[in-house]
This record gives structure tokens, sequence and C-alpha cells, in this order.
């Protein structure tokens, strides 16, 4: 059994409690898929007792029912104040309904009718779809290169290839990760889009139409597009072509909200041991993910994409169109899951499914649209849940309404592979590699590793989302390896002398995973660090001692130079010690999430002072075995001292702290 769960957002907003990992899940977006081998009978959040449906739901009685014994399980079991949830099949709406309350304060139940949500990366099918609608009428084409649609700034001409609006829709761009200055705490700290977007430009780190690498820039640069383009603001271009014509008059992607919607928006919460209202996020890229709508506004949408663009009589694509968006545009591995135009495209319990998903932190919610069976449906919560919930939610509704047999036989590996080629560690498409943003990688989220075993197959243990890959894998095809308990597949591609250089994930269509050097494993790096600060703050120690006591005898040559490399030693320990303090103090006000302190320059100079000094503090250790200023355990000390510096240096520009660029 298998589900959709929110890519790395649910980690990563836990990142958030510590400062900059929470920009990370804002607009992530990505439903992939997981497992979790629970079957319907046995319904942890107490949906059992319900017959299975394994034509999709049909009757709104039995849908109500069941959602409503599921989602009473998630609240509770999950903690989590609200919800909402909509069931469409063909043209009509089986359920929308809202769970618990969006206003613990005020006691104030969740409507799908009333109550607005921010469905932060979902809000991209809006996007996109705009972008589809001036496709069909001549106005964009989707393989010319962006840059000429774009107005006082390009795309640079890294590679060859341009990027295409195709590029964009799958994800596959070649950007690297943006987050600093993503998202705003105040209505006026928000930036205009021509000005975030000409200002923020990612680094292009591969060619496009290679792999994917899940890009919110990408998307809200589509957006600009449309906004160019039309000849009006972004949000006035869907409000005109998309919301009205779906009648979809509570939704809006403006900043702030409009008041008539604002005063019904859902409050969002984290739960601690008790349930915390958290202050609301503004969104600079505003395409790529600052969508508020209501559970009867977002049926409107998922009805018009399962009748092929139109909705009670009003077409918002044209049929071929819709299909043409609908379809497969790109994947890593054709094995694996893919992209549709915007949707990520994957098969689920036996079903084609398209999805996206997506919120704004600590919000949460996920869209899927089964074309076969003519079903969608939609979940949104204000609270990420605890555990996550979305992933609980759509378990029980595939298992439920499209149940598989289980395997009885066991998966036995055919052996096309040796595994010894495959081992090695690999580490996410969607990072940053560029920029101060790289050290949050440290983390070791979106790093794995590969190892093998006796018999012939793999051990795979991938640090990404709430649910990390871990277990073992046989090999079914060439490069193509399936979980024991048949819930993940993973591919891989090798080079020429047939050495691994990527790894593909079902779940995972958003990103590729590398394969990496040993020296660029986090845990070598983290372990490097922790061993130059050990060696730095005993240094401080030591020489504070030391002059204490050296301050008091009389001084010779030999006793004045011995003190000029102390002093060298003591100032490269204590900047070397202050750089790192600055930079956890970064992360911790969030300073790669809304506007960035003042003070990131004085950070960045005290990286470049340190490797300054670790220079010099070589040049006196070399002296000192030289001439002989120190002996003993004080001539060793320095040496180790000398050493940690140049390590530290390295460390620093492998993390970009020596760059002036955030």
């Amino acid at each position: 059994m298998n589900s959709l769960l929110p890519k790395s957002e649910i980690s990563d907003r836990r990142r958030g409690h510590v400062g900059a990992g929470i920009v990370l899940s804002i607009l992530v977006c990505a439903l992939v898929v997981s497992t979790s081998g629970a079957s319907p009978e046995a319904d942890s959040n107490g949906a059992r007792g319900f017959s299975s449906a394994p034509d999709g739901p049909s009757a709104p009685d039995e849908v109500r029912a069941f959602m409503d014994t599921l989602m009473a399980g998630q609240l509770a079991t999950n903690h989590i104040a609200g919800a909402m949830v909509v069931v469409v099949k063909g043209d009509q709406v089986l359920l929308a309904k809202g769970y618990g309350y969006a206003d613990l304060e005020a006691q104030r139940s969740f409507d799908a009718a009333e109550t607005a949500f921010p469905i932060g990366s979902t809000g991209k099918l809006v996007t996109w779809t705009a972008v589809m609608q001036l496709f069909e009428r001549g106005k964009l084409d989707l393989d010319a290169d962006v840059n000429t649609y774009l107005e006082g700034f390009s795309i640079p001409a890294t590679y060859p290839e341009p990027v295409t609006l195709r590029h964009l829709m799958s994800h596959s761009a070649g950007f690297e990760d943006l987050n600093l200055g993503i998202v705003a705490f105040a209505p006026e700290e928000i930036v205009p889009l021509k000005e975030f977007l000409m200002h923020h430009v990612p680094a292009r780190v591969r060619p496009p139409g290679q792999l994917t690498a899940y890009s919110n820039y990408g998307a809200a640069l589509a957006g600009y597009i449309v906004e160019v383009v039309s000849g009006v603001p972004f949000e006035q271009y869907v409000e005109e072509n998309i919301f009205g014509p779906l009648r979809m008059s509570r939704s809006s992607f403006r900043q702030p909200l409009p008041k008539e919607l604002a005063d019904h928006l859902s409050a969002g919460y984290i739960y601690n041991g008790n349930f915390v209202p958290q202050r609301l996020m503004y969104v600079s890229m505003r395409p790529a993910g600052s969508m508020s709508t209501t559970g009867e506004d977002i049926a409107r949408f998922m009805i018009a994409h399962l009748q092929d663009g139109r909705f009670e009589g009003v077409r918002i694509l044209n049929e071929s169109t819709a299909r043409l968006m609908h379809s497969r545009l790109f994947a890593n591995e054709p094995r694996l899951s893919g992209f549709a135009y915007g949707f990520m495209d994957q098969q689920i319990n036996g079903q084609r499914v398209l999805h996206h998903g997506g919120g704004l932190p600590p919000y949460f919610g996920m869209l899927a649209l089964i074309p076969e069976t003519q079903v969608g449906f939609y979940v949104g919560y204000n609270g990420l849940g605890d555990p996550p919930a979305a992933a609980g939610f759509v378990d029980r509704f595939f298992d439920h309404y499209y149940p598989q047999p289980q395997a009885a036989e066991p998966v036995t590996s055919a052996a096309f592979t040796s595994p010894e080629m495959l081992v090695g560690t690999y580490h996410t498409t969607r990072s940053n590699r560029t920029s101060l943003e790289r050290v949050l990688d440290l983390s070791g989220m979106g790093y794995g590793t590969v190892t093998s075993n006796a018999e012939g197959t793999l051990e795979v243990h991938l640090s990404i989302g709430s649910m990390p890959v871990s277990g073992r894998f046989v090999e079914t095809e060439p490069l193509l390896f399936i979980s024991a308990d048949r819930k993940e597949k993973i591919a891989f591609k090798t080079d020429v002398n047939d050495n691994a250089t990527r790894m593909f994930l079902d779940t995972r269509p958003e990103c590729a995973f590398e394969k990496i050097a040993w020296y660029e494993a986090p845990i070598l790096n983290a372990a490097a660090l922790i061993a130059c600060m050990a060696i730095f703050a005993f240094s401080v120690l030591a020489g504070l001692v030391s002059w204490w006591r050296g301050r008091k005898l009389a001084r010779s040559r030999v006793d004045r130079e011995a003190d000029r490399a102390r002093r060298l030693g003591l100032a490269l320990s204590a900047v070397s010690i202050l750089t790192i303090a600055g930079l956890i103090a970064l992360l911790a006000v969030g300073g790669f999430t809304s506007r960035p302190p003042v003070w990131i320059p004085g950070v960045l100079s005290l990286a470049w002072i340190a490797a300054v000094l670790s220079v010099l503090v070589v040049i006196f250790a070399l002296r000192v075995w030289i001439r002989g200023y120190l002996r003993g355990a004080a001539r060793l000390h320095y040496t180790v001292l000398a050493a940690a510096g140049v390590v530290f240096a390295v460390w620093m520009a492998q993390w970009n702290l020596l760059k002036f660029s955030w």
C-alpha cells in the first residue's frame, strides 16, 4: 500500500524551530509516495469497518461516513486543531466538509465554504494553468527561451541550452535551490515580484532538461511571465481568467488577503503539549505559493481539471490543452514517477495519480486527481500534525477506495548488477551549491547512503522527509531495485565505466540524488567542524593562561617571538569561534527566511579574517619548528592549532563562507 507524502517540508518545518529550515518547507510542494504498511482493516487513525470500493468513491453518504471516522481519529491522534476535506467525482462534489476548529480561541469551526486556508505550493497548479491558457492563445511558446519574455533582467546563459517553460513546469531548469528572503513576517517586508526575481536569480548548476530539482523560483518566474505577457498583475490575471470563470470567489494570491477573506482565515498551530498559534507568513514569490482558498472553491478547480478544462459549461482550458497538461512531460527515469505539466505523475495502488501538495507552515495540504476514475481529493490541515497527518490520510484513502492485494511471494533478486558499483553517498539535487545557503545541508537532510549485502542486495538509508527511506532493496531489472516490502522503487544511472553517478526514487520525482565524493559527506564535515572548534576552544583557554603567566617574566627575544605566535593562535581561535557563533545566530533568528539581518556581512568578514589568520599561523608554525620558539607540548599544540586552522579554512571555503554572496 502506497501513500502520498509531502517531500521534505515535514522535517524541514521541524528544522524551522531552530531557524533556517522553516524556509525549506515553506512552498515545497510535492506530494511524493511513501509507504506505511497499514491496511483498511487495521486503520491506525480509526477508519475501520468500511467495505472496500475498488472503483473509487461514488456515494456521498459513504464518503462522509468514512471521512468523519478518519478525520476524527487524525485530529485527536495527530494533534491537529482543524482540517478540511474535499472529494469530487466527475462534475459532482461528493464531500466538502470542515473538521475541528479554524480558531481555537474564538471556538470558530472549520467550514469548507467559509474558512480560507493557505495552500502554499498547491497553488502552483493555478500558475501552471495560467501558463497553459496563454499557450493555447498563442501568446506563449513553451519551448522558447524564457528570456524572450523577461523585462529588465535575464537568466544567465550558463549553458548553451536555454531555460524554457517546459523546463520550469517539470522543475528541470537546472536551478540550485533558493531560500533566502523567500518569506516575510509583515506585509511591509514583501518584495514586489519582479524586484525579487531580478535580485535573487539562482545559479544554474546543471543543463536544463537533465534532472529535476524542485524550484520555487522557477514557478514564480513563470508567474511573472504570465504577468508580462498578459499585461496585468499576476493576481489580477488569475482572478479574471481562472477564479472568475470557476466562481472561486473566496480564493486569492493577494498579500495581505482582502479583508473579506482575511476575516475568515484559519489560524495555524504547532502542538507542543498545547496548541500554540503561529504568526502568518507572507511569500514574496507569490505565484509559487501565496494562494489561499476554501474547500468549495478548490473543488471547482479540481472538477475543471477532471473534466478536461470545463466546469458547468465554462471552459478555462480547451480539451486538447488540458489533456496535454495532464500528459507525462519529464521523468528522471522512465520506469519511475515523473512530471506532467506542473502536476506530479505517479502510480499509486495501480492508479495513475496527478498530484501536488504544499503549505505555509504550519499549514499543510495536498491535492490529487485520479483521471481514470474521474476522482479528486484535497485535504488541508491547520497544523502539520504530530506525527504528520497527510501521509496517513492518503494511505487510508487509497487502501479503502483502490485496495491492492498483498503479494504473498517474497521479492528475490535478479542480480543484473554488481551491488558494489552502486555503493556510496548520494545527495539531493534540491540544494544550494554556490551561496551561504549551502550551510543548510550540514543538517544531513537530503543525503543517503547505499551499502551492499553479502547476498547481493542493497541497504539504502536516505534522510529526507518525516519518513526516511531505509531498508533492503533487491534488483528486479537492470539498475532497478524494489524494497523487500514492495513499498519503494529505486533506480540508478551509471557512467561509461559502470560507476554509479545518480540515484532516483519513485517517491521523490521532484529531485534526483547525485553521488558525492567522500569528503563531501555531512557527517565528516560536521565532525571536522566540531574537532576544529574543540581545538580552538582549548587554545583560547591555554593562550589566556600562557599570556597571564608570561607577562610576569623577563622578556627575551625568544620569549617575545613565542608570545607573538601565541597571540596569533589566540586570535585565530577566537575569530573562528566567533564566526561559527555568528553563523548559528544567523540560523537561529531565521536569517534565511525573511529580510536578512544586517550583520551577515560581519559574519562573512570574520570568516575571511579567520582564513587569513590560519595562513599566518601556519607560517608561524614553520618558524616555531625551524627556530625553536616553542618546545615540547607547546610546539605540538601549536602545530595541531595550525592544522586546525587549515582544516577550518578549507571547511569554510567548501561551505561558501568565504563568498560575499547571500
